[in-house]
Order: structure tokens, then sequence, then C-alpha cells
């Protein structure tokens, strides 16, 4: 919807500027209902580290799509894990809205299912992806892979992802002009995972987007419904695995 202020003043609903078109580009406005911490954050740059490249990169992307990869480090609790950003080039092809995707770990590293599956849709309608490393085994593999570019990560345990999670949304939301750039206002935040990390969300659902009121929906992909029918924000539920 027509959150941005920008785009109101343009008259397009969505978000996205016109190419050509003069773009307010101030954020849009968010009062943080939930009194979330907002984190610092630092990119990490492309070449860091002894392989020279970051963990999980994507291959293949268009010309006209970046993949970015960022540390933030918050105090409550203290940890410093890491979350990876794909978006348009072009600030007029973004259409405002943000998929935020919880990591699956099953695999005992970072792997962003609803990416690898998804990506092209993701590109072709102007979407910003951002995949988090909110579990430890996903943040201590990182380090397994690169010691040196990885070297700032700090996880405490997965007590302190559903708050990482969390105050990622809430960096997105307070901090988009670093980590999207100029004229990228954020008008929608979902949340997402997937099996494995998926059963982590339905749990975030029940016990901390209530009281955070970071996102503006969740997507549940082969995991467990949330614990009431009138959840907190709006939930879709995906019960099969391999659609």
């Amino acid at each position: 919807s027509g959150g941005a202020s920008g785009g109101a003043a343009q008259g397009v609903e969505t978000g996205k500027v016109p190419t050509g078109t003069p773009n307010d580009c101030r954020a849009v406005a968010w009062d943080n209902p939930g009194n979330v911490e907002i984190p610092d954050v630092v990119a990490v740059p492309a070449d860091a580290g002894s392989k020279g490249h970051m963990f999980g990169r994507s291959k293949g992307l268009p010309d006209d799509y970046l993949e970015e990869e960022f540390f933030f480090t918050g105090t409550t609790p203290a940890y410093t894990t890491r979350l990876v950003v794909h978006r348009p080039k072009d600030p007029s092809k973004f259409n405002g809205s943000v998929l935020v995707e919880w990591y699956n770990v099953s695999g005992q590293l970072d792997f962003a299912p609803e990416w690898a599956w998804n990506r092209d849709y993701f590109m072709r309608e102007g979407w910003v992806h951002i995949a988090v490393s909110a579990q430890a085994v996903g943040a201590n593999a990182l380090k397994t892979f690169d010691a040196e570019r990885y070297a700032p990560i700090n996880h405490p345990g997965d007590d302190a992802a559903p708050a990482i999670f969390s105050q990622a949304g809430a960096l997105i939301r307070a901090k988009s002009d670093v980590l999207l750039g100029d004229c990228m206002p954020v008008n929608a935040l979902i949340a997402a995972g997937q099996s494995q990390s998926s059963f982590q969300l339905a749990g975030y659902t029940d016990s901390q987007q209530p009281s955070d009121k970071v996102y503006d929906g969740i997507v549940l992909h082969s995991g467990l419904e949330p614990a009431s029918n009138n959840p907190a924000v709006p939930v879709f539920e995906l019960f099969t695995m391999t659609e």
C-alpha cells in the first residue's frame, strides 16, 4: 500500500518510482511500536577474507541485481551476525516490498530456500530479498568457511535467535538507506521461513511478533501453524514441501 511519502506524492501506491521521475527519497516513517533495539550495521567488502567472496553467494545473477553482505551487532542480547541483501540496482525497479528470510540450517549451515526457488520471481517483480543468519549453527559455520572474513561473528546461541530476527527487521526499516541505498523506501516487510526455519518462525509468530511488531506479515512454508487462529499479523501457511 502507499506508505511511502514519495510514492504517495507520485500517485504510486506500491512505492515503485517510475524511471526518470523525481522522487522523494525519504524513508517510510516507522515509529518502532515494540521499542526494538536498532543494531549497528557495517558492509562487508566483497573481496574480504581469504576466500575473496561471501559464503552462499548466488551464481548467475543478472547485471541489474546486486548481492551484498552486512554484519549487524546488537547489545541485548550481545551478538554480531550477518545478513545478505539481494536488491535491484536501479531504485525505480524496487516495488517497495522486502522479504526477510530466516536462513534454514538443516544442513548445519545457512541456506535460503525461498531465494533459491523463487529468485526469478523476486527479480522480475522488483522485490528485495534479505536472508538473516538468525541461528548459531549457521553463524558459526561462516567462521569455518572463512575465519578471516567472518571473524566478527559472535552468536550467543539459539535462545537469542528471535530477538536477532526482530532486530534485523527493525534495522531494515530504520536504516534502509544503508542496506538498500538511496530512494528505496520500504513499504512492506514480510518474514519467511521454510521447513526447519519455518518451525522457528512459527514460534516467533506466537511469542515475539505480538510484542515486537516488526513485520507486516509472515510466510510459514512447510512448517508449524501458529498457535493462535488470530495471529498478530496476516500469516500465509504452505503445508507442502516441494511445490
